[in-house]
Formats: structure tokens, sequence, C-alpha cells
């Protein structure tokens, strides 16, 4: 049968506010790309300006940066990226130490 609504591609961006679960995602991504946090501040997020909000101009600086080194963000980089994130010591325990479960 064919398919009724066109295939669109999903990527699914997943961060750690607050930083309690592990390593910087955002450095995992940049290292993919050879790039430092400065460099990525200077020339993909501050060239967007004040009028973001901070999680939407950051991915949109993210996708900027992709297409300006050639290499969009896709399935690849994510699976690249996630391999330099490192868990902190405890976090795959977690959810049996959750307050509250039985």
């Amino acid at each position: 049968m064919p398919a009724t609504r066109p295939y669109l591609p999903h990527i699914l961006l997943a961060f750690d506010f607050d930083s309690t679960l592990g390593s910087d995602s955002i450095d995992a991504i940049l290292g993919v790309y050879g790039v430092t946090r400065p460099e990525y501040d200077r020339d993909f997020v501050e060239p967007l300006g004040e009028n973001w909000d901070n999680i939407t101009k950051r991915g949109q600086a993210l996708i900027d940066l992709g297409r300006g080194r050639g290499r969009p963000l896709s399935r690849e980089v994510m699976k690249e990226a996630a391999r330099r994130v490192s868990l902190f010591p405890g976090v795959l325990d977690a959810g049996e130490a959750r307050p509250g479960r039985a």
C-alpha cells in the first residue's frame, strides 16, 4: 500500500538542562564538528541576535553549524556525539532509587 503522507525524517535532540546526568551534550556535538565552545558562540550563536528563546537559538545555531561545515545534523552526527557523552556515576541506577516508587 502506498504511503498516504510524505516521509519526513526527524531528529530528536535531548538535553540535560540542569547538567545532572552527564557531560555537556552541546560540547559533544561541537566535538564532532571540531569546534570549540567560544568559536560556536562567536560564529553561530551571536550572529542570530537577541530575539530568540535560548533553547531555540542554540538549536538553530547547531543547525547552522552543521550546514556551514557541509555535514548537516543527522542520525550519524548524533550517534557520534552520543559516544562522546559520559554519564555520571549512578545515572543508570537512578530509576531504582526514585522516591515514591514501589
